[in-house]
Order: structure tokens, then sequence, then C-alpha cells
């Protein structure tokens, strides 16, 4: 993660993380991109926020672009991966684009919500259903999700 005081500049420097296991990068993410935010807001901004979501790399992120990128990375994911491995793999590969709950969150607007609605993806959940006998439809990392691009 670059560390610079103003947009443009170039980094005064860059904190690394390095790990084996897939929930220590999801901590990581989060932890940078709560910081970003920070950055962005408070120092950078000088506490006015933006029309618009930016990366660690202050580059504008969209949904489009969000979607693109993991449809993208999904053309790889032939079978069913632990949800918490697939995004440390996704993380890895695109760098901290956003926040874990822009890709994998209940909410609406989330992007593999918005792809297993479409039908894009396989999504396995265990369990199944709730205590109430519903289909289940948590998007906690935490949790035992199993996920594959659609054939």
């Amino acid at each position: 993660m670059p560390i610079r005081l103003r947009e443009g500049n170039h980094p005064k420097y860059r904190m690394v993380h390095a790990t084996n296991h897939p929930d220590g990068c999801l901590l990581m993410v989060d932890n940078i991109s709560a910081r970003a935010d920070k950055l962005f807001i408070d120092i950078q901004s000088g506490g006015q926020t933006s029309l618009f979501e930016q990366s660690v790399e202050n580059e504008i992120t969209n949904d489009d672009m969000l979607e693109s990128k993991m449809c993208e990375y999904l053309l790889g994911v032939t079978e069913f991966t632990r949800l918490n491995a697939f995004l440390a793999d996704f993380y890895n590969e695109y760098g901290v684009l956003c926040s874990i709950s822009r890709l994998s969150s209940g909410k609406g607007g989330s992007i593999l919500k918005t792809l297993e609605s479409n039908g894009e993806i396989d999504v396995l959940r265990n369990p199944q259903t709730t205590k109430t006998g519903k289909t289940s439809k948590f998007w906690d990392y935490k949790k035992d999700i199993r996920l594959r691009k659609r054939s």
C-alpha cells in the first residue's frame, strides 16, 4: 500500500503485508481499506468526502469496473472454492481496489451477490437452510461458502 500525503505525489513509503493464510490477507485488506479511507478523507481532502470511491492507489473505482475484474477473475474458477480463499486470491491478483463489503456482503449492491442473482456463479452455503427452513443467503467470508463460475 503506497503511503503519500497528497494525491499525485510519489509515495513516502509503502506498507507491505505477507501471509500464507487467506483470513490474514482479508484482515489486512479490511485494515488497508479503512486506513486508505481515513487518509483520503482526513488528510488529503481536509475532511471533505468524495463523490467517487478510490482505491489505495488513488484510482477511481466503480461497480462496473469491479464487476468486470471479478468476471475476468472468475473465468479461472471452475471448481468450488472457499470464499475466503477466493477473495484473498482476487486481492492478490488486483490489489486492494475496494473494501471486502463491496465485493461480498449481504447488501444488494455487492458484486458477488449481483453475480449470484444474475445466475453467473454457483454458490454452496453450509448450512443450506436457516433454522426457520428458509434458503441461506449469507455472504460472510468467515462462514462456509464455496463458489465457482457457472458453466
